[in-house]
This record gives C-alpha cells, sequence and structure tokens, in this order.
C-alpha cells in the first residue's frame, strides 16, 4: 500500500487559512476552500501543467480565482518573484489589486500582512513573496524579472498580446512556473493560440455564479445578453466566429466601442459641468405598420405579432465620428412606437426624428401626430425617409455605413446586444433573412448624419 505525500502547496496553503471568529463569520467573512466551486479550483497533481486558462462569462468569478490561485503560491513557495499582467494600468490596479475581488480584497480576508505600492505597482506579502504589476501596452514591460508563476487578466483585451506573452515566456525561469489565464474570450488570433497552448481549460457559465450575483446586477446586465450571439460570448464564453457574407464583424465593433462621447468641461453656475462634443442628434426609427393577429394555441387568447420596430439614437461629433447612444427597438403597436419616439427625442434633446414611410405612408406620420396630440406636445422636427432607387436594396444601403465602421468612424457607446447581433448575423443578399428593422434604423441615422454631409449618394430620399 502506498501513501500519498501532502504537497507542499496544499499544507501551506492549509496553515495559512484564517480561524474566523464566530463574529467575523456573521459579517460574511468565509474561506475560499470552503466557498469555491470545483471548477474554481486549480489543475492538481499529477497533472504537470504550465498554463490554465480560464475561460469564463461575466460574474462567473474569474477575478477571485485568478487573485486566491495567485496568492496560493505566493504562500506555498514565498521565496520567489511572481507577476500580474492586465490590459492597462488602470485594470490592474482597479480590479486585479484593489477590486473587490482583487488580491488585496483576497489578502485581507486571508489576514495576510503585506505592503502594497500603488505607484510601483509592487505587492510584497511581509516576510514572504513579491507580485509585480505590467501592463500589456508595454510589450517589453516583463523583460528582467525571473518569476515563478504569473497571473494575466482579459488577454483578450490586451494590445499587444502575442508580444507580452512571447515576453513573459523567457521571465517564467525559477521553479515549477505556472501561469493562470482568467477572462472573456474574444475571436481574435492571440485567444486561440492561447486555447492551443493551454494544458488545461476551464471553461464557465455566468449562471454558475448566480448566488453571489445581485437580483438587479442579474436582470439589468445579464438577463438581456440571454438568447443573444453577444450572450454566448459575454455570458457562455464561447468563441464566436464571423459569418461569411455578414457586413459587421464582432471584432469591429468591439475596436470602435467607447464608453463615453467625447466631451469637455464648462463653467455652469459656479460648477464645472462636461458638456458633450456632439453637433448633432436624431431619432431614426423604421417603424412597423402591421398587427398580425395569432391566436395563442395553449390560452386560446388572441396575441398581437407585430413586426419589431427599429428606433435608434444616434449622434456626430465634432470629430466627425458617429456615436451609438441608444437602441429602443421592439415589438409594439403604433401608439407605442410613436410615444417611444417622442420620449426619445425630449429626452436626448434631439434636432430631429426621422422614420420610414415605405410601409406606411402617411400612416407613420398619422402615428406621430395622434400620439403628440394626446400628450399635448407640439410636433416635432420630422422628415420622412423613403427609401429606394439605384441604391434601394437593403444590402447597397448598408454597405457605405458599414465601410465606416470598418474606416473606425462610427462608436457604440457600450453594449447593444440585440443590434450587434443583428449586425454581425445578417447576410445582405440571402434569400430567407428577416427584414433588419434595428439595422435599418441605424443606417438611416448615419447615412444622414454623415455621408449626406460628405455628398455621398444615398439610397432613399428625405423629405
Amino acid at each position: 500500500m502506498t501513501t500519498a505525500l501532502a504537497s507542499p502547496f496544499t499544507f501551506a496553503a492549509d496553515l495559512l487559512d484564517p480561524l474566523f471568529t464566530e463574529e467575523e463569520r456573521a459579517r460574511g467573512l468565509e474561506i475560499w476552500r470552503e466557498v469555491r466551486r470545483p471548477s474554481q479550483c486549480a489543475p492538481t497533481d499529477p497533472i504537470d501543467w504550465y498554463l490554465w486558462l480560464i475561460l469564463a462569462g461575466r460574474g462567473w468569478g474569474k477575478t477571485r480565482t485568478g487573485a486566491e490561485w495567485l496568492l496560493d503560491e505566493m504562500t506555498a513557495f514565498p521565496h520567489y518573484w511572481y507577476a500580474m499582467v492586465g490590459p492597462t494600468t488602470d485594470d490592474i490596479r482597479d480590479i486585479m489589486v484593489e477590486g473587490e475581488s482583487g488580491l488585496l480584497a483576497c489578502a485581507d480576508a486571508r489576514k495576510i500582512r503585506y505592503h502594497w505600492n500603488k505607484q510601483l505597482g509592487h505587492f510584497k506579502i511581509v516576510g514572504g513573496a513579491r507580485a509585480d504589476t505590467f501592463t500589456a501596452e508595454k510589450p517589453d514591460g516583463v523583460r528582467g524579472p525571473n518569476l515563478r508563476a504569473a497571473w494575466g487578466d482579459e488577454p483578450a483585451s490586451w494590445r499587444y498580446g502575442q508580444e507580452v506573452w512571447d515576453t513573459l515566456q523567457f521571465a517564467m525561469r525559477k521553479g515549477n512556473v505556472r501561469v493562470c489565464m482568467t477572462g472573456t474570450p474574444k475571436s481574435t488570433p492571440f485567444i486561440r493560440m492561447l486555447i492551443q497552448a493551454a494544458d488545461v481549460i476551464t471553461k464557465g457559465h455566468s449562471d454558475e455564479n448566480r448566488a453571489n450575483l445581485s437580483e438587479k446586477f442579474y436582470s439589468r446586465v445579464i438577463k438581456p445578453y440571454v438568447g443573444t450571439r453577444l450572450g454566448r460570448q459575454e455570458l457562455a464564453a464561447d468563441i464566436l466566429d464571423d459569418v461569411e457574407g455578414a457586413l459587421w464583424t464582432p471584432a469591429t465593433i468591439d475596436a470602435n466601442r467607447v464608453q463615453t462621447v467625447p466631451s469637455h468641461q464648462e463653467l455652469d453656475d459656479g460648477f464645472y459641468v462636461d458638456v458633450a462634443d456632439l453637433i448633432a442628434l436624431l431619432i431614426s426609427m423604421d417603424p412597423s405598420v402591421s398587427n398580425n393577429e395569432k391566436r395563442n394555441v395553449n390560452s386560446g387568447k388572441i396575441q398581437r405579432a407585430s413586426d419589431e420596430v427599429g428606433i435608434v439614437v444616434a449622434a456626430l461629433g465634432e470629430n466627425d465620428h458617429g456615436y451609438m447612444l441608444g437602441d429602443f427597438s421592439g415589438r409594439m403597436p403604433s401608439h407605442k412606437w410613436a410615444k417611444r419616439g417622442l420620449d426619445l427625442y425630449d429626452q436626448y434633446e434631439a434636432d430631429r426624428l426621422i422614420a420610414e414611410v415605405n410601409n406606411g405612408g402617411d400612416l407613420v406620420e398619422s402615428a406621430i401626430r395622434a400620439a403628440c396630440k394626446e400628450s399635448g406636445r407640439p410636433m416635432p422636427l420630422y422628415n420622412k425617409v423613403r427609401a429606394g432607387g439605384k441604391l434601394g436594396s437593403k444590402g447597397s444601403r448598408a454597405e457605405p455605413v458599414a465601410q465606416l465602421d470598418i474606416d473606425g468612424l462610427i462608436h457604440h457607446v457600450g453594449y447593444f446586444p440585440l443590434m450587434e447581433d443583428e449586425m454581425t448575423t445578417w447576410i445582405p443578399r440571402a434569400k430567407g433573412q428577416k427584414s433588419p428593422n434595428r439595422i435599418d434604423a441605424r443606417v438611416y441615422a448615419f447615412s444622414e448624419l454623415m455621408l449626406r454631409k460628405q455628398g455621398r449618394k444615398l439610397g432613399y430620399t428625405i423629405s
């Protein structure tokens, strides 16, 4: 009979687990080994691994897993040098180290004494190991140290992914070297290389950590992505391949994405306020005028199956770039989409409201006027869009706008999962493709804001 020897890693980590008092446990402090899920456990012997790649959805617990793993390594093997690599200096500081699930929070929960030098990016356990931070914005930043282990976070967002990875490999030269990479994947050559190189891959879905997610986060952040193509990437951590023939790719949209529009500060009544650098803003609509009644086979009730209405908010910046500010599309009867368009017009202080009238003709304007009368407000500045002419096909109209995206001139301010699903899967000339109402509204918006200004031939007339 053979007796298994306890590894020094497990032995040291167990010794350093804190002994919480009843009062501390009542405050919610928990030992990591008691609460982690099996998928959050590092690969164990006899697997002799070098790269552990964790690809998981938003809220799965990637940061906590990476931070706890690094602390395990540092406490078990204290006489070595360690590294943390993230997309930017701010990401490393705000998420990997000082974040709610970052290194400092995990060390505090374990009652580990440490020094953290924010300016230099040095973390050191008192009397023990040291970990330095390195940004993926500098390919040669990791050159120099003799590392035993490294934790890399969100590699899909590394600006110089392959270059940083190559440099990191030459620094991994002390002891039983190991790298843990945590992140949500994207279809990039660097991520595909990591998948090929990984010894162990852990895949995780956001739902696995549902018990630790606030209901508001789940309903407002997670739920809108469920069932969408983008949700497969952000929640299920699937690698999405580009759809052949689609005008847009996820990589193009992601590369242009911003969190805010350009702005400057102005003094207003003694206070500085942010003022957006926008010169035009409009509400663009591709209305539905059909309400097809269908009987529910289960309940027997009559249900309205109206087509989806495309409604987007778009703006032109002083830098001649376009910004998509909102996607408020959905299935709704005429009085509701008309009211929604007017509400957005007021909310965003828009310059104009434009709407396609090919299918509805005067009914579109009538619905808007009726909504104005009901709410007791004047008619907004309104233009009719009538598609047709040499560039009248949906694909032909969309291609010039898609080129603006490719040229980096249109930016999504935040995420619009349903819109981006439609953009990255719609094949203009494929038979049986559903009319892209969201795309149409977006195309009309940026054609008006950007292409008309350039004097380009458009696939519609406006009046």
